[in-house]
C-alpha cells in the first residue's frame, strides 16, 4: 500500500483541509499571473450521477475531481482549437 499522503491522514483525523485551504489562501492556478488575494477563474458545472460515479472512480491520493475535469478541459480544448 502506498504511503498516504499528508492531506489523507488529515483528512482521515476528521480535518476539513479544504477549509484550511481556503483559510490560509491557495496560490492562483496560473503562477504567471499569480497576485495576492486574487482567486483563479472558476466555472461551475453540473453533472449527472454517473460521470460524478465516473469522476469518484478516478480520484486518488493527490488527484482530486478539480484535477481530473481541468485535465479534461484542457484535452478538449487542444482538440478543438
Amino acid at each position: 500500500m502506498p504511503p498516504l499522503t499528508a492531506e489523507a491522514l488529515l483528512e482521515s483525523a476528521g480535518v476539513d483541509v479544504e477549509a484550511i485551504e481556503r483559510s490560509a489562501g491557495r496560490p492562483r492556478l496560473d503562477r504567471a499571473t499569480n497576485k495576492p488575494g486574487q482567486r483563479s477563474p472558476r466555472v461551475n458545472v453540473a453533472v449527472t450521477d454517473a460521470q460524478d460515479r465516473a469522476l469518484a472512480r478516478l480520484v486518488g491520493p493527490g488527484r482530486k475531481k478539480s484535477d481530473i475535469v481541468r485535465d479534461a478541459i484542457d484535452e478538449y480544448l487542444a482538440a478543438h482549437a
